[in-house]
């Protein structure tokens, strides 16, 4: 993995402060550790990196702060998938017309 993924928040004493770069392959696993006591861990895996990501309060309640950034995450990996899947197809019809 190597590349350009960031992540930012408004600043104040909680803030998360970060930032790393990705690049993922084809050796690359995304997984969602679940628990019924805490909240779920997101995890990028490949050839000895781990990166997770889950909430400041790992065991407390689940709150709207939560929530927000859940979905935002969601929306956000909905995106990069439909950016990629326009590359893919813009690369694809280039290829058929002899135009790549």
């Amino acid at each position: 993995m190597g590349g350009r993924w960031t992540a930012a928040a408004p600043g104040g004493p909680e803030a998360s402060r970060a930032s790393l770069g990705l690049r993922v392959g084809s050796d690359a696993a995304v997984y969602c550790h679940t628990y019924a006591d805490s909240k779920p861990i997101l995890a990028l895996a490949s050839r000895g990196i781990y990166v997770s990501v889950t909430c400041r309060d790992h065991d407390g309640a689940v709150t709207p702060e939560d929530l927000a950034f859940a979905g935002e995450l969601a929306s956000q990996a909905k995106h990069f998938l439909a950016a990629l899947e326009e590359l893919h197809a813009r690369t694809v019809a280039d290829a058929d017309t002899g135009t790549a």
